[in-house]
């Protein structure tokens, strides 16, 4: 009922001809000490997983002289040594080259400076749920704030899962992975750095704000952002996303080069690429900016209750389809770019145009508060009530 220490061998293999590996369990109430060896691997088939659940898991780098007891004679008596509540990442990369991981407790610290690597097509997940382990916080924290990594490969992911009101803080954890990274916070979640090349998508659902603690996000795959009434905050410069989904309050993201996005914001919503900037699927908030220095491409609705600021840098603002209605001033500023904004349906208050060729249609009526054209380029203003220059 309080502490296990585990330094023996547990076996669950696949055979030769096929099958899968085993699930192993090893537990302890409140505390887990885990110093042995664990082999669920296959040989044709799908590795097994592994299964920690204490009260209070702490992530270290190693056991001291129980791991290099280890290490020699692939045992550890009990006799070995003292009690650590702990799990050391030289256990979990030689379990992890041969089986997926799940560690569950109350409450999972990072105190560890070592970075942890499964091995090819092998997950490892993290699960914080202080009801079922008896005891914890419910979070997940990189309590000893040093910076490494956490790496899977191929088909292998990476979960962080929290219940209660439970955070996942990852500030200065980098995740690799070529498949997945999934987080699902009932508090807050803080990202560290994410490197998602191949297929490798980013989701993360949380119940309180989401934000970036360090690092950069660098998903080659899809990322989804969910944050209900918080804020999601991910503004740092290097960011490189592939396509985004998010939904929450307010919603401020930077992609460095090209975005395809897609957002419902209950406030603000900012988006800044250093390419091209296109909708996935509809836009929506109160004040709504959309800055493509590459350009900006509007297929889908937008949609802003407040005001409207579309910008590049002489580069194109084009609607392709899709309506746009803003409730407040519209700003589009293309500088050499040319504006395209012909949706018959679009509905806008006023509008403050500058760009190359000039083309605005509005189902309405339309004041037009400013207008700056390139020199001899076309300019075309249509409006379905009164036109008001």
């Amino acid at each position: 009922n309080e502490t296990t220490r585990y330094y023996g061998s547990i076996s669950a293999k696949g055979g030769s001809a096929g099958g899968n590996g085993g699930f192993a369990e090893v537990s302890g109430k409140q505390n887990l000490g885990f110093y042995g060896l664990v082999d669920l691997s296959a040989v044709t088939g799908q590795s097994g997983m592994l299964l920690l659940d204490p009260e209070v898991l702490h992530i270290v780098n190693v056991g001291g002289s129980l791991d290099l007891a280890l290490a020699t004679n692939n045992s550890i008596a009990f006799a070995d040594g003292g009690a650590s509540e702990s799990v050391s990442v030289t256990q979990i990369n030689t379990t992890g080259l041969l089986t997926s991981i799940t560690l569950n407790a109350g409450q999972i610290d990072f105190d560890n400076s070592l970075s942890i690597a499964m091995g090819a097509d092998n997950s490892i997940a993290f699960n914080a749920d202080a009801t079922t382990a008896g005891g914890g916080n419910n979070s997940i924290t990189n309590a000893g704030g040093n910076a490494f990594d956490i790496t899977t490969s191929g088909t292998g992911t990476i979960n962080f899962t929290t219940a209660g009101s439970g955070v996942v803080d990852l500030t200065n954890i980098t995740l690799n992975t070529e498949q997945g990274v999934v987080i699902n916070a009932r508090g807050a979640a803080t990202l560290g750095g994410v490197s998602g090349t191949g297929t490798g998508s980013l989701s993360v659902n949380a119940g309180g704000a989401i934000t970036q603690g360090s690092g950069s996000l660098s998903i080659a795959g899809a990322s989804t952002f969910g944050a209900g009434t918080s804020d999601i905050t991910l503004t740092a410069a290097t960011n490189n996303f592939s396509s985004i989904s998010a939904t929450g309050a307010n919603i401020n993201v930077v992609d460095t080069n090209a975005l395809t996005a897609t957002a419902t914001a209950s406030g603000t919503l900012t988006l800044d690429a250093g390419g091209v900037l296109s909708t996935g699927g509809a836009l929506s908030g109160t004040d709504v900016s959309l800055v493509g220095d590459g350009g900006i491409s509007l297929g889908h609705n937008v949609t802003a209750t407040g005001t409207l600021g579309l910008t590049s840098t002489n580069n194109a603002i084009n609607q392709t389809a899709g309506t746009i209605t803003a409730t407040g001033a519209t700003t589009a500023s293309a500088g050499t770019g040319n504006i395209t904004l012909s949706q018959s349906t679009n509905d806008f208050s006023s509008l403050s145009l500058s760009g190359g060729a000039i083309d605005v249609e509005d189902a309405n009526d339309l004041t037009v508060s400013s207008l700056a054209s390139g020199t001899n380029q076309a300019v075309s203003l249509i409006a379905g009530g009164t036109l008001t220059l």
